[in-house]
């Protein structure tokens, strides 16, 4: 029994987001407990060393993994034999890169203006981000066979590994440098576990595979490299920026708040990459239920979004407290609620990015980008000198909003029937009914205040007429194609 493509793509969101959304959990208290013990500064090394490595590993990734799912879902490449060269032709370009870059990295140290210890932090968190592109591009023929809990797996066995040592150890009294030196060598012990399974499930690549179409890879996937490093540069700028400006503590300030963000905004992540091999299979095929496949799932996207997006400005300064502890981030309050707006942003773009994707427009997704990153550099370079942190969150929101109209806009050209999001008034209202009554009005404690508003939110979203006349009939539509 074949599932229609929206019961598929909610299957595989599943599956998918399952097991990262668990080591992205992980992920995340090892932040916390880095942040508790570490304090501010520990915290601002920890950000600056993250987000500098993070443009490393952009010339490593290459756009590859995307690339290679969207390539793999093209009809000459969808035998194990296709999927085995495509594999072969990314890993191998990959390898270069990786050996590239930590050569890179390693004699641009001596010349940074850091201290020892952040030097070693950088150098072993940058060895950990080249380590896991490596690995992880094995898993695209999975996902690109739709196979999620394979990819899912390798992902929360490897958070959960990194997350569970690293913890121990600084709970032992390690040093951070100790501590992060965690981060690569368990990232090659499961990655060569996740290596055989894709070997023993697709073939090991030949020489040839491997290395003789590197050129030929590289200008192929040019524009999925420009994108990831435009992203890079338009997600990481402001905490490069306010190290250089405002120091590592303030850098550590901002990060605490963007990390609890970071945890939902993943979320749409896990979506797109669940959506691009069926809506790639539908766009190739001229399928007619690809404009409604957008249109459905950038109303499915909002009953999500813009709850979560009003559920972190109200309930930041508890968030903060909880994780952090008030009295050393309790300017992190301000920056969780000004980007609290980036879930809702981050969202739309992933969702529709995807479909730009899909339909062959990336260069188009790469043109988006590049709004967001020059008016994010730009923003921070006037912003955070004038007025601090809150200019940096103030860039984030601007620069991600002009993506988003963006694609709103190109994707508007080929797809009439993209509309006005008919789910986007119901979510706003009963959101907004939430944040009036437990973000002003009333102060219960944080269980009672994220109950009741659940259950204030789907009461009211679900006594709206277009939720009962679109969204209700489409989860009828998929129970009843599935029982077929």
């Amino acid at each position: 029994m074949s599932l229609n493509p929206r019961m598929r793509v909610l299957k595989n969101f599943g599956a998918l987001s399952l097991g990262r959304t668990l080591g992205d959990v992980l992920t995340f208290l090892l932040f916390v407990v880095l942040s508790r013990i570490y304090g501010e500064e520990g915290t601002g090394q920890y950000s600056i060393a993250m987000a500098l490595t993070g443009f490393f590993a952009v010339g490593v990734d290459f756009g590859l993994y995307s690339f290679a799912i969207r390539e793999m879902n093209l009809p000459e490449n969808r035998s194990p034999e296709g999927r085995r060269r495509l594999l072969g032709q990314v890993f191998g370009l990959r390898l270069i890169l990786g050996v590239g870059a930590i050569i890179v990295l390693a004699l641009l140290l001596p010349h940074l203006s850091v201290t020892g210890s952040t030097s070693t932090i950088i150098l072993w968190i940058g060895i950990y981000q080249v380590f896991y592109l490596l690995f992880d591009i094995f898993m695209t023929p999975f996902v690109a066979e739709e196979q999620m809990t394979v990819a899912s797996g390798f992902e929360l066995g490897l958070r959960g590994v990194i997350a569970l040592a690293a913890v121990g150890l600084a709970l032992q009294g390690a040093d951070l440098e100790t501590v992060v030196a965690v981060f690569p060598v368990a990232t090659l012990a499961i990655g060569v576990i996740g290596l055989g399974v894709a070997l023993h499930r697709f073939g090991r690549p030949t020489p040839a595979e491997l290395f003789g179409s590197i050129r030929q890879t590289m200008q192929s996937s040019k524009d999925f490299a420009l994108y990831v490093f435009l992203r890079q540069l338009a997600s990481r700028a402001d905490i490069i920026l306010l190290g250089f400006f405002l120091g590592a503590i303030s850098a550590g300030v901002y990060n605490a708040a963007y990390r609890i963000v970071f945890m939902f905004i993943f979320l749409p992540y896990f979506a797109g990459i669940s959506l691009l091999p069926q809506a790639t299979r539908l766009f190739e095929s001229e399928d007619p239920s690809f404009g409604p496949l957008l249109s459905q799932s950038v109303n499915a996207i909002l009953i999500l979004a813009v709850p979560l997006a009003a559920g972190l400005w109200t309930i930041a300064p508890e968030l903060i407290a909880l994780f952090y502890g008030s009295e050393q981030f309790h300017d992190s309050v301000w920056i969780l609620r000004w980007l609290s707006g980036l879930v809702f942003l981050a969202f739309l773009k992933l969702i529709l990015g995807t479909f730009l994707t899909a339909s062959q427009r990336q260069p188009e997704r790469v043109r988006g980008q590049w709004i967001a990153a020059i008016v994010n550099v730009v923003g921070n370079l006037i912003l955070i000198p004038t007025i601090g942190l809150i200019g940096a969150a103030i860039t984030t929101l601007v620069a991600e909003a002009g993506a988003v109209i963006y694609y709103w806009y190109r994707l508007r050209g080929f797809v009439p029937t993209l509309g006005f999001p008919v789910f986007l008034i119901p979510t706003a209202f009963g959101s907004a009914v939430f944040v009036v009554l437990f973000g002003w009005l009333w102060h219960p404690p944080l269980l009672v205040v994220v109950l009741l508003s659940a259950a204030i939110y789907a009461g009211l979203v679900f006594l709206s007429p277009a939720v009962r006349r679109q969204g209700i009939p489409f989860l009828l539509s998929l129970r009843s194609r599935t029982e077929q």
